[in-house]
């Protein structure tokens, strides 16, 4: 038997730090009962694809995790103070994501969400907190 193809480049979705685009934002339940926003995204540059998914749990032991994504999403929260978030405003904002592939997973996955400083010019290990302010010329020793 024959078979006739037109190769193509490959365009699959390799590990390492890419741009995402929220394109629908549906508030749910965890299996534990919390409150959940389920983020389907769709990676830039790979636009075909099925979208990704990421999961926003919404409880205090999760806070630091919901803080991270809302970084990366572009949103300021006050430290310690309430936030109500609506996951209807999330639709159509962008953020910079590793996906990586765990160690026994079959799939990629969504590992870390990066604000711009974060993704484009701190060094890997670098928090947040050690970013020097635009607006001020110290250097921080």
């Amino acid at each position: 038997m024959s078979y006739t193809y037109t190769p193509r480049e490959d365009f699959r979705l390799r590990p390492g730090k890419h741009r995402v685009r929220v394109v629908e934002a549906i508030e749910t339940y965890s299996k534990a009962g919390n409150p959940m926003i389920e983020l389907h995204l769709k990676v830039h540059g790979f636009e075909d694809m099925k979208p990704m998914k990421a999961f926003m749990v919404l409880s205090d032991s999760t806070a630091w995790r919901v803080r991270q994504m809302r970084l990366a999403l572009g949103y300021t929260d006050p430290i310690d103070q309430k936030t109500i978030i609506d996951a209807k405003d999330m639709v159509h904002k962008t953020a910079w994501v590793l996906i990586e592939k765990p160690e026994g997973s079959k799939y990629l996955e969504i590992t870390e969400w990066h604000d711009d400083y974060m993704a484009t010019q701190a060094p890997k290990g670098a928090s947040r907190a050690t970013a020097p302010s635009i607006e001020s010329d110290e250097i921080p020793f």
